[in-house]
């Protein structure tokens, strides 16, 4: 299965050590009594799985997710049911993860919708039970803008599995051609950061990973990973859990905080294997969790797929003097998924990517379309795209190509407003007498102006803090081609009255 994408662990559930809680009566009478409150759900499902009840723990966490769905909650649905998948094994698992299909188109999340339909898919076939399969992909709900596309790859899995049938069964991985000790590829370009307090530990994965040709950098901690982050940008992260100072999930939210290192594909290395935590580590943005001990050889190839995604990705980067507006065509025409990260002249921009869709922005402190509009003129510096997908909240909702018609439009109007402010960009603006009266539709960019215009700050800062905002720059020159702003006098007055 892709690394990138899940790591399933399988067994009985393993509770880590705490206080006695609630009996699982006790539990079983406040879940009847507040079955929406999901937090006894799943100490519930958690007490039924420490008693082998696995069945039980399974349906707990179905009805949770199904009533968190009822309610409008696709992402607490897809939290339970996540966890009922993590318990499920065989066949059991298949319907459960219909059901995360479901609600991962629902959320427009069609790569991840695709799949989790061709592990179904693949499942079917090592079952060579070519009819489930048939059936599951003829009730299978569209995916979005390239389903055809997804379908014909599902289809296709069945006919190579007919053609591989015939070569009859052989057992072993060990088939055909593997890479030698030294891989293809050339990763001398890539920095690999291992964060493991155990000095012994930390010597034997690092000797492991340097044979892939990449730089290894060892950090003992959190904190001094942090440090080795702020001085030279790894392309991945390899990181213990349990660490002094700072442990491996606080290390992963500090990154994950960051605009500007969020992409970093992040790995968790911990002997903790229960599956509860595996599945909320991987649903809180972790690319992969690897349970030690983990084997050389098992790393090394590990990290070699890792290494061979990053590299395919590093490829979608470059100067952005090609402008903005071909970079978010390009994501749009090959319905990319992941983060692109933008640096012009010291400053950073990020914009989110689902399927080729924009679904948010951070730039110039501002967020969603406000901060797009902020940078559709970036035409110098650099620009990288990760697959990687943080968890955010869609903030636009136009396509990339409705998005960069308005940033145009906005553009081409606010330079004619600019037109009528005053060319010394040194002198600072503030109201004269009372704030005028203005329309409905006006109040909220007059509102932006009264906090702007203090009289402290020239027009040119002001208007690099105006950046995007098309509506307070088309008020601020009509108020000032009507004289209700104007230049200060300098003289000491108080803000707001200038002769």
């Amino acid at each position: 299965m892709d690394l990138f994408k899940k790591l399933r662990t399988t067994g009985p559930l393993q509770l880590p050590e705490q206080e006695s809680g609630p009996d699982l009566a006790s539990l079983e009478r406040a879940h009847a009594a507040r079955p929406h409150d999901g937090a006894i759900a799943e100490q519930l499902a958690t007490a039924y799985s420490a008693e082998g009840d696995t069945a039980k723990a399974i349906n707990v966490l179905l009805a949770a997710g199904e009533l968190a769905r009822d309610d409008g909650r696709v992402e607490g649905a897809l939290h339970f049911i996540a966890l009922a998948e993590t318990l499920a094994t065989g066949p059991k698992r298949i319907p459960i993860l219909e059901r995360l299909i479901a609600l991962h188109v629902a959320r427009q999340a069609y790569v991840r919708a695709f799949l989790i339909a061709r592990e179904i898919v693949e499942f079917h076939v090592r079952g060579e039970d070519s009819i489930r399969a048939r059936d599951f992909l003829g009730r299978l709900s569209s995916l979005g803008p390239r389903d055809a596309a997804y379908r014909k790859r599902l289809a296709g899995m069945l006919t190579a599995s007919g053609e591989a049938s015939d070569a009859g069964p052989v057992a072993s991985w060990r088939q055909g051609q593997l890479d030698q000790d030294v891989p293809r590829e050339d990763f001398s370009d890539l920095s690999v950061l291992l964060v493991e307090d155990d000095s012994d530990q930390a010597e034997l994965l690092a000797a492991a990973i340097e044979t892939l040709g990449c730089e290894v950098r060892v950090a003992t901690d959190g904190l001094h990973a942090l440090s080795l982050i702020a001085a030279s940008r790894p392309q991945l992260v390899i990181s213990d859990l349990v660490m002094p100072a700072m442990d491996g999930s606080q290390l992963f939210r500090a990154i994950a905080s960051d605009p500007a290192n969020e992409t970093i594909p992040f790995v968790c290395l911990s002997a903790r294997g229960d599956q509860f935590e595996v599945a909320a580590a991987l649903q809180r943005g972790v690319e992969d969790y690897w349970v030690k001990p983990v084997r050389p050889a098992e790393l090394r190839a590990r990290v070699l797929r890792l290494l061979r995604r990053i590299k395919e990705y590093a490829a979608l980067g470059g100067d952005l003097g090609i402008g903005l507006a071909n970079v978010v065509q390009v994501l749009e025409v090959s319905s990319r998924t992941g983060t692109l990260l933008l640096r012009s002249r010291g400053r950073t921009a990020t914009i989110y990517f689902s399927d080729g869709r924009p679904i948010d922005a951070i730039a110039c402190g501002k967020t969603g379309e406000p901060a797009f509009f902020a940078i559709a003129e970036w035409n110098e510096g650099t620009f990288e795209f990760s697959p990687r997908l943080p968890e955010r909240e869609r903030s636009i909702f136009a396509s990339a190509q409705g998005l960069l018609l308005e940033a145009y439009r906005r553009l081409d109007e606010t330079a004619e407003a600019i037109a009528e402010l005053p060319d010394d960009r040194t002198v600072k603006l503030a109201f004269v007498g009372d704030v005028p009266e203005v329309e409905e539709q006006e109040r909220g960019a007059l509102d932006r102006l009264r906090l702007a215009l203090d009289g402290n700050r020239t027009l040119a800062e002001l208007l690099d803090e105006l950046v995007g905002e098309l509506e307070p720059i088309v008020l601020l020159a009509r108020l000032v081609r009507e004289g209700s702003v104007r230049t200060a006098d300098g003289h000491g007055q108080s803000p707001g009255r200038f002769g």
